[in-house]
Formats: structure tokens, C-alpha cells, sequence
């Protein structure tokens, strides 16, 4: 009996220290400088796309958590200025989060992209621009609540459609 029970430990040990040995060699792997080839990142690769599909995910997520929790946009224009300065936080807090994630995004060469036609080289960040398109408008409707029932309520869509407008015709 003392023999079996040797043996059984034996062999946890021993899947304990090649489990041990796979993280070390993980961990070195990861440590090592990899260049990307010519600057760009591998979109074949699937931990670069994973990385893509949860940011985009979880920045979704925490929007719509904000929103679904948060008093209806038109209740709230009509609503005291107490709640018109809460609903306005939380507007900011959704485009906060969505700017500190794109402003981390264009740290990496995921976005970059080389403009065509042009005399010399010039590299576009892409989420530059998708997080002005995403964030004025919303910062535009802020304003209209924050403004108050005054302001008629067919401005809650025309002016960041406007915003809109205007950063797709460029600046």
C-alpha cells in the first residue's frame, strides 16, 4: 500500500514540475522582444484578434451598462438640473471609456494604415478618427441636456448628426 501511494506521488510530482517547466517556457517566450514585420501587425495571428474582439466587447459592454442603467435621454433634458449634472456624468464616464480605449489602441500598429496617392508616405492611426466620429456626438447631445427643456427636443438628434457630418466631410 505504501509502495501504490509512493507511486501515485511520484507521478503528481512529476506533472507538477512539467506543468511548472511549460509556464517557464511560456513565460520566457512572451518575455522575448518579437519585431512585427515591416511595422504591421499579423491580423492572421489569433491572439492579435482576440486582443481586437475583447477590447471592442468589453468597451461595448461598459456602454451599454452605462446606458441601460442610466434615466432616458428625454426624461432627462426635462428633468432638474440635478439630475440633467447625474445624466451628463455618466455620458462622460461612457466617452471616457471609449477614448481611453482607443488612445490605447493607437499605441499599437493595429490601426495604422498607409494612405494612398500621396507624394510621401503617410501612415493614417484609423481609431484616431473612429473615436472622434463615436465621441463628439455624444458629447453634443450632452450638451442639449445639459441645456434643459429651453432647447427643443429635435436637437437632441440634429446636432450630433451634425457633429457627424462634419467629421466625415473632414476637418
Amino acid at each position: 500500500m505504501a509502495v501504490r501511494n509512493n507511486n501515485v506521488i511520484e507521478g503528481q510530482l512529476a506533472d507538477a514540475l512539467s506543468t511548472i517547466q511549460d509556464v517557464i517556457g511560456n513565460l520566457r517566450r512572451l518575455q522575448t522582444v518579437q519585431d512585427c514585420p515591416e511595422g504591421k501587425v499579423d491580423l492572421e495571428d489569433p491572439h492579435n484578434i482576440a486582443q481586437i474582439v475583447q477590447g471592442a466587447g468589453f468597451i461595448a459592454l461598459a456602454m451599454w451598462l452605462i446606458f441601460a442603467n442610466n434615466s432616458k435621454v428625454a426624461v432627462a433634458q426635462k428633468a432638474p438640473l440635478e439630475q440633467r449634472h447625474a445624466v451628463c456624468a455618466t455620458i462622460s464616464t461612457a466617452v471616457a471609456l471609449f477614448s481611453g480605449f482607443f488612445n490605447i489602441l493607437q499605441l499599437t500598429a493595429i490601426d495604422d494604415f498607409d494612405l494612398p496617392g500621396r507624394a510621401s508616405a503617410f501612415s493614417l492611426n484609423l481609431s484616431r478618427p473612429v473615436e472622434w466620429i463615436a465621441t463628439c456626438p455624444i458629447m453634443q447631445l450632452k450638451l442639449v441636456v445639459l441645456a434643459g427643456a429651453r432647447v427643443p427636443s429635435y436637437r437632441r438628434f440634429m446636432m450630433p448628426l451634425l457633429s457627424v457630418a462634419v467629421l466625415l466631410c473632414g476637418t
